[in-house]
């Protein structure tokens, strides 16, 4: 039975929103989200019996020092604050303890490695990405062909790439990009991400940019024009070149750690973020594969130094 926060101004127990806001929102949701959601609100109400500043601060501390990764951090902290707007909404929690825990900032830990001072140096890896990549070029029917290679070309999520429309096309600073309104940070940074093409990937978009695009899509689905073509057809399609050619496995993830890759070991580390779309120089990092050659580039300087 529901409770009434003007009757009962001292309750605020985590335990009890948290069973009336599931049994209110699991019916909303679809695909994995409801066991995120039960997930992260049993977390929250392991470490916060009741709801205002001293005990939030507690929790958050707890999932900061958990060994979870930094987006699922981020993922319990959203689900956490939307049963809180929820709960103020129907009167379990008042608006002044709501406004005083959204301003407490949050700032997720990276996930602790036991072999942070093991660096493993994977001499092949681009080379074997490389080669397992254009061995399944030539099998892909068109459409995947394209969105493939502008994967490679760019390093961009594959989302950004097969969401594309004819008015993402920008012209900025006298060089043909892509810019993105709306993209994976754009509700925290509110700026447009830019996604540079290279010659090869500016002859596919040209190729695509025809005089009348059917809801201004460039990959259209397979059976409904309307809307754009989906990533889990893209794989089921990629899975099954891969099995049927014999060829090894590989995912369109690793285009953009071979992009990553390459833009450390050619440029910098600032140019590999900058590609990348990333806000925190650290976030790059997890995408670069060290390689040997730059070990022995930067042996070769050390000898160099007196």
């Amino acid at each position: 039975m529901m409770y009434n926060h003007r009757r009962h101004p001292q309750r605020h127990r985590v335990a009890d929103i948290a069973a009336q806001y599931l049994a209110w929102s699991l019916d909303r949701y679809e695909s994995r989200e409801p066991k995120n959601l039960k997930c992260a609100i049993a977390r929250l109400t392991l470490h916060c019996k009741t709801i205002d500043k001293r005990s939030w601060i507690n929790a958050i501390d707890e999932l900061r020092q958990a060994n979870l990764s930094i987006s699922y951090q981020r993922g319990c902290h959203r689900r956490w604050l939307a049963m809180l707007s929820w709960a103020t909404e129907f009167e379990f929690l008042d608006a002044a303890t709501l406004f005083e825990i959204q301003q407490i900032r949050f700032k997720p830990r990276a996930k602790a490695n036991s072999n942070d001072d093991l660096i493993v140096i994977d001499e092949d890896w681009c080379e074997g990405f490389r080669s397992r990549f254009w061995s399944s070029i030539d099998h892909m029917p068109k459409w995947l062909k394209e969105i493939t290679l502008m994967c490679y070309y760019t390093g961009a999520r594959p989302k950004e790439i097969y969401t594309l429309t004819t008015s993402s096309i920008s012209t900025h600073q006298s060089q043909r990009v892509i810019m993105l309104k709306t993209h994976k940070t754009s509700s925290k940074i509110h700026k447009p991400r830019y996604i540079a093409l290279s010659r090869p990937a500016r002859r596919i978009i040209d190729a695509k940019l025809t005089p009348i695009t059917p809801d201004d899509w460039l990959w259209p689905a397979l059976r409904d024009k309307s809307q754009h073509i989906s990533y889990s057809v893209m794989q089921q399609n990629l899975t099954r070149i891969i099995k049927r050619n014999g060829l090894k496995k590989w995912c369109l993830y690793d285009c953009r750690r071979h992009a990553a890759s390459v833009a450390v070991s050619k440029a910098s580390p600032a140019a590999a973020q900058a590609l990348l779309g990333h806000r925190d120089l650290r976030t790059t990092s997890i995408y670069t594969i060290p390689s040997l050659s730059d070990a022995v580039l930067a042996a070769d300087a050390l000898g160099g130094v007196r």
